[in-house]
């Protein structure tokens, strides 16, 4: 019988959920390790630290990795967002910004 007709047990392949088990136990391991201290006492996280790292060494590559991890678009589906024009929402995303750079400055301090 040729190898890949119907019916054909040759090969099973793996059983079923075997990789997920082991990508899953992987995953697991790795966010044990994001989440530790980077050293005693400090409140700084190893993932986080490597961020600051990476984000001044190669800033393209963590630039990379936001978008990739960012969705593509945002809905909004707002009636006070929707009925504002252009530069009202320019001011409300200056806003946006503003406070979310207070908020990191006041983090890393």
């Amino acid at each position: 019988m040729p190898p890949f007709e119907r019916g054909n047990t040759f090969g099973k392949g793996r059983p079923r959920g075997a990789k997920n088990k082991i990508a899953s136990r992987v995953l697991e391991d790795l966010c044990m390790v994001w989440d530790e201290p980077c050293a005693v006492g400090s409140d700084v996280t190893n993932g986080v630290a490597a961020l600051r790292v990476m984000a001044k060494k190669h800033p393209a590559d963590f630039a990379k990795l936001y978008c990739n991890l960012v969705p593509k678009e945002y809905w909004v589906e707002s009636s006070t967002l929707t009925d504002m024009n252009d530069e009202e929402l320019d001011k409300v995303i200056t806003r946006l910004r503003d406070e979310m750079r207070r908020e990191e400055e006041a983090s890393v301090h």
